[in-house]
C-alpha cells in the first residue's frame, strides 16, 4: 500500500520536475558575458579616448552604461570613417537623434526649446536634458529620480540672465521650490507630488499663451485633473497657481494686499508682545519690589526667554543660528529653574494660607488640555513644512514619519481644535441664553476699564507711577489672549479646510481663494505660535511672579494670596457678597 502511494506521488510530481528542467537555460543559449568595445569603437577610441588626447574625448564608461551601449560610432555618425583627420564634410555632420526617434524629435522641434537662441547654447538639445550635455552619457528616463528630472529643468530656468533674454519669469524655479509640490519632493522626498514635466510636458513644451500648451488656461483643467493628480479639479482650482504660488501672488493685486496685511499684522503684534514682555521683565529685575522668584532668577529668566524669541525670529526670517539661540535659551531657563529650586530648598515651605477659589471648572480644564495638545501637534507638524529650509525642523519632521504621517497628524489635530472650539462656542451661547441674552454676560468682551488699565500699566512699566492697575476677574491681558483665539481658530480652521480639500472648494470659490487661504494659514500660524509662546506662556508660567509654573490649568483654583495679587477686585467682590449673605 505504501509502495503504491509513493509511486503515485512520484508520478504526480513528474510534470513539475520536467517543467523545472526545461525552464532552465539550455547549455550555450544564455546571453554572452558583456564584451568590450567593438573593433570600430576601439578604432575611434584610439583618438577619442580621454587619455589619447588626440581629439574630442568620448566618455566610453558612460556610453557603455547608456541605452546606446551596443551601437557602433557610425550608428549615429554614418558619414564618419576611421580615417584621420576627418574631412570637413564629416565634421559638419551632427548626430541625428530623429533617425531613431522621429516622433519625439518632431514634437521637440515644434516646442519652445527648439526656437533660435539669442546666444549659442541657450536652448537645450537632446543631449542637454538626456545626457547632462554629454551625448554619450544618455540615461534611460526610467532611471532618473524625480528630483533629477526637476533639476534638469531648474538648471536652465534658474539662470536669470538666460531667462531674461527670452522674457521668461526668472522666479519660476524659486516659486516651485517654495510651493507645496516643491517642498514635498525636494525637502521631504515625497514622490507622489507633481513636478515640472507633469504639468508642462516633456518634449512638446509650449509657452503658456500657446493653445497647444498643457498649461494654457483652456487646458489647465485637464492637466490638473489627470490621473494621479487632482481628479475632478475645476477651472478655478486649475488657475489658482498653486505650483507657482509666489508668482501668482505677485501678479494678483488682491493677493499682494492680503500678504502685506498679514506681514504687517505679524510684525506689529510680535513687536507689541515683545515690548510688553520686555517691560514686565525690566520691572521685575530693577523695580522697587522684587518678584517672587528673586531678581537674579528673573534676570536669567529674561535672558533665556529673549534667546528663545530670537531663535523664533531667526527661523522665521531664515537667518542663521536659530538652533544655537534656542539651545542657549533652553539652557538659561533650566539654569533659572535650578537656582530657584536650590534657593527654595533652604527655606521653609510657606503654609497654604486661606482658602482656594475656583477659576476653571473640570469642563474648562478639559477644553484647555485638548486645545493645548492639538496646538502642540499642529506646531510640530506645520512649522517644518512652512520653514522647510531649516535642517533642524526638517529632520524633526522626518523623525515622526515625514509627510505621509505628518500630514495626517496635522489634520487630526486641526479637527480636534475645531471641535473643541465649536463646543466652547455652543457652551457660551447656552450661558448667554440663560442670562436672558444680556451682553453683560460677555465677561471677556473688552471695556473702558481695560483701556484705562493698559494706560496705567504702561505708566507703571515706565516708572511714571508706583501703582499697578487692579484687575477684576479678567485683565486686559487675559482678554487679549482669549479674543486672539476667536480670530485665529476660525481663520485657521476655514483656511485649513480649503487647503485640505482644494478641489472641492475650488469648484465654487474664486481662483484667488486657494492662494489667499495659503497666505492666511501660513502667517496666522506664525502669529499664533509667537502669541502663545511669548504672551500666553510668559504670562502664565514664565512670569517672575508665577515662575516656574502656575498650577491653575491643573487644579483650576487660585489661593487667596494669588487672588489678592492677580485679581484683587474680584476677591473684594467675593468677600463683600459673602459678608452681605451672612
Amino acid at each position: 500500500m505504501r509502495t503504491k502511494s509513493a509511486l503515485w506521488a512520484i508520478l504526480a510530481s513528474l510534470p513539475f520536475a520536467v517543467a523545472l528542467i526545461f525552464a532552465q537555460d539550455a547549455p550555450g543559449t544564455s546571453d554572452p558575458p558583456p564584451s568590450g568595445p567593438s573593433e570600430e569603437v576601439q578604432a575611434c577610441l584610439s583618438c577619442h579616448d580621454p587619455e589619447a588626447q588626440a581629439g574630442p574625448a568620448v566618455n566610453y564608461s558612460a556610453l557603455s552604461n547608456s541605452p546606446h551601449k551596443d551601437f557602433d560610432c557610425t550608428s549615429c555618425h554614418p558619414s564618419y570613417t576611421a580615417d584621420a583627420p576627418h574631412t570637413e564634410e564629416m565634421l559638419a555632420e551632427k548626430a541625428d537623434c530623429a533617425s531613431c526617434h522621429p516622433d519625439v524629435s518632431e514634437e521637440f522641434m515644434a516646442s519652445v526649446h527648439a526656437k533660435p537662441s539669442v546666444k549659442a547654447g541657450d536652448h537645450p538639445t537632446c543631449a542637454t536634458c538626456h545626457g547632462g550635455g554629454d551625448p554619450h552619457a544618455v540615461k534611460i528616463v526610467g532611471q532618473w529620480s524625480r528630483q533629477a528630472k526637476v533639476e534638469v529643468c531648474s538648471s536652465c530656468h534658474r539662470d536669470s540672465a538666460r531667462m531674461q533674454d527670452y522674457g521668461k519669469n526668472v522666479e519660476a524655479v524659486a516659486s516651485f521650490d517654495h510651493s507645496f509640490h516643491g517642498k514635498a519632493l525636494l525637502k521631504f522626498g515625497n514622490l507622489d507630488t507633481a513636478i515640472c514635466m507633469d504639468c508642462h510636458g516633456h518634449h512638446g513644451v509650449f509657452a503658456h499663451t500657446d493653445p497647444k500648451s498643457t498649461v494654457h488656461k483652456d487646458n489647465l483643467t485637464k492637466t490638473c485633473s489627470q490621473a494621479g493628480c487632482h481628479v475632478g479639479a475645476g477651472q478655478n482650482f486649475a488657475v489658482s497657481g498653486a505650483s507657482h504660488m509666489d508668482i501668482t501672488i505677485s501678479r494678483e493685486p488682491l493677493l499682494g494686499a492680503i500678504l502685506l496685511f498679514f506681514r504687517v499684522l505679524v510684525f506689529s503684534m510680535a513687536v507689541f508682545l515683545m515690548v510688553g514682555v520686555g517691560l514686565d521683565l525690566r520691572r521685575a529685575i530693577i523695580g522697587p519690589e522684587p518678584p517672587r522668584c528673586g531678581r537674579s532668577v528673573a534676570f536669567i529668566l529674561g535672558l533665556g526667554f529673549l534667546a528663545i524669541v530670537a531663535a523664533i525670529f531667526q527661523a522665521t526670517l531664515n537667518l542663521p543660528g536659530p538652533l544655537i539661540s534656542s539651545g542657549i535659551g533652553v539652557g538659561l531657563l533650566l539654569l533659572a529653574v535650578t537656582i530657584f529650586k536650590i534657593e527654595q530648598r533652604g527655606k521653609k515651605p510657606e503654609p497654604e494660607a486661606g482658602r482656594k477659589f475656583l477659576r476653571l471648572t473640570v469642563f474648562q480644564r478639559i477644553q484647555h488640555a485638548v486645545m493645548a495638545i492639538s496646538f502642540g501637534l499642529l506646531v510640530l507638524t506645520g512649522m517644518p513644512v512652512r520653514q522647510s529650509e531649516s535642517d533642524f525642523l526638517r529632520n524633526l519632521y522626518m523623525a515622526i514619519g515625514g509627510m505621509e504621517v505628518g500630514r495626517w497628524i496635522h489634520r487630526v489635530a486641526g479637527v480636534a481644535m475645531i471641535l473643541v472650539f465649536t463646543v466652547h462656542v455652543a457652551h457660551l451661547l447656552w450661558k448667554w441664553k440663560n442670562a436672558g441674552f444680556k451682553f453683560s454676560s460677555w465677561t471677556m468682551w473688552p471695556n473702558k476699564k481695560d483701556v484705562l488699565d493698559f494706560i496705567q500699566l504702561t505708566k507703571y512699566y515706565l516708572g511714571k507711577t508706583e501703582e499697578e492697575p487692579k484687575y477684576g476677574r479678567y485683565s486686559f491681558r487675559s482678554k487679549l489672549d482669549y479674543l486672539a483665539e476667536y480670530w485665529g481658530i476660525p481663520l485657521m480652521g476655514v483656511t485649513g479646510l480649503i487647503l485640505w480639500f482644494p478641489v472641492f472648494f475650488g469648484g465654487f470659490l474664486p481662483s484667488v481663494a486657494i492662494p489667499a487661504a495659503y497666505i492666511a494659514h501660513s502667517y496666522e500660524a506664525v502669529l499664533a505660535f509667537l502669541a502663545i509662546l511669548t504672551w500666553h506662556m510668559y504670562n502664565t508660567n514664565l512670569n517672575p511672579h508665577n515662575f516656574p509654573m502656575t498650577r491653575l490649568w491643573l487644579t483650576g483654583t487660585l489661593s487667596e494670596e494669588e487672588m489678592r495679587r492677580e485679581h484683587p477686585l474680584e476677591l473684594e467682590a467675593i468677600l463683600e457678597n459673602e459678608k452681605k449673605a451672612t
